[in-house]
């Protein structure tokens, strides 16, 4: 559900174009909403889809050395973000959003940098009927008959310097549909859903340069989504946690959960793919997630759990914990609210078996949950 950091554009958009929607308001006109009852159609619905508010293609990825140990987390995020209406969406054709971000475990640091373009520039290109996308400094390109990605970004993350990725990915499992056929319930209210698709694990080799040091060949393991709709929280919700798990054998594990005002949780989802093969979805019954251990960030006073217990009915609890603790994005110079993504290790009754993504929002005051209801 990392998706939901679409509530950027809530800020920016506004100022845009007065028309523009307000993305988590519980009456948003002029947008479709997601159906139970539509059937996802690919290649074409890797592409993009005006007829909803927003809508997000987003890879978080593991980098590792030759010996198989893990140095860096990255991260790469394309928000697309409608204006209401016909004409608008013939005129103005809405706005691009694109993130990037960058964990080095060697350095103990964490970099990321936004910036926004208009998708009627002729600068960016999204496909309607494919993945396969494009603009200033990020390109992603799917081939859904051989299943390669082929993924490039680039950009000045401040302070550290420059970033240069290039990637040639294998799809390793099948595309997932999560929910009900890719119909995602994100709360109780009817309107309140994604239509939700995923790589969980792509794999192959990775190049990256960064500003001052020499050149590194790397091997990734990334995960994809793709998530749109028009509304996701409902009133009185003011944040989640989301959990992007690729556990051994290609399995993997997808969690969310939405929290109110007391920090409650009160609706959670997921999907579940065994070693074995077997993959089900989960009901908010079916799982646990504790908060372990916390961490307060000293540039903005937020408090985040860094380590969680995740249990879900049928399948052996697992620890999940931050490789680093500060990998909070705060963007004092751009319009990005203040959450947290960044990349975790993965064990079970003590032993590494795995890694992870956690995006966590709703920690601070300056958060994109406002704009979602």
């Amino acid at each position: 559900m990392r998706h939901l950091n679409i509530l950027i554009c809530f800020l920016i958009l506004n100022c845009y174009l007065n028309d523009l929607t307000t993305f988590g308001s519980t009456s948003i006109r002029g947008f479709e909403h997601p159906t139970k009852n539509k059937k996802l159609v690919f290649p074409k619905d890797h592409g993009r889809h005006d007829a909803f508010a927003f809508e997000w293609w987003y890879l978080t990825g593991h980098l590792f050395g030759p010996s198989d140990d893990k140095r860096y987390g990255t991260q790469l995020t394309v928000f697309r973000i409608s204006a209401r209406g016909k004409q608008n969406r013939r005129q103005y054709g809405g706005q691009i959003f694109i993130h990037q971000g960058l964990t080095n475990l060697s350095d103990k640091k964490f970099l990321h940098a936004s910036y926004s373009i208009p998708a009627s520039s002729s600068a960016v290109s999204i496909s309607l009927n494919k993945l396969e996308h494009s603009g200033p400094g990020f390109s992603m390109q799917f081939n859904d008959k051989t299943q390669v990605m082929k993924l490039a970004y680039a950009n000045h993350l401040d302070p550290f310097g420059h970033l240069e990725i290039n990637a040639l990915l294998q799809a390793s499992t099948p595309l997932v549909l999560h929910g009900k056929d890719g119909f995602s319930q994100k709360s109780m209210c009817e309107k309140c859903a994604t239509y939700y698709s995923s790589f969980p694990r792509l794999e192959g080799s990775v190049d990256l340069v960064l500003a001052g040091q020499n050149p590194e060949k790397l091997q990734g393991r990334f995960w994809y989504d793709h998530e749109f709709g028009s509304q996701i929280l409902d009133n009185g919700l003011v944040g989640w946690d989301w959990f992007g798990i690729q556990l051994p054998d290609n399995g993997f594990l997808m969690v969310f959960q939405i929290r109110d005002g007391t920090q409650k949780p009160q609706f959670r989802s997921g999907t579940l793919r065994t070693p074995l093969g077997e993959t089900s979805s989960l009901s908010n019954e079916q799982i646990v997630l504790e908060p372990l251990e916390w961490w307060l960030s000293p540039k903005t006073g937020s408090r985040y759990p860094i380590s969680w217990k995740v249990k879900v009915e049928g399948f052996a609890a697992l620890t999940v914990k931050s490789d680093l603790a500060a990998q909070e994005v705060y963007a004092q110079k751009s319009y990005l609210p203040v959450y947290y993504e960044g990349t975790a290790s993965v064990f079970s009754g003590g032993n590494r078996i795995g890694d992870a993504y956690i995006e966590m929002n709703g920690y601070n005051k300056n958060t994109f949950s406002k704009a979602m209801r």
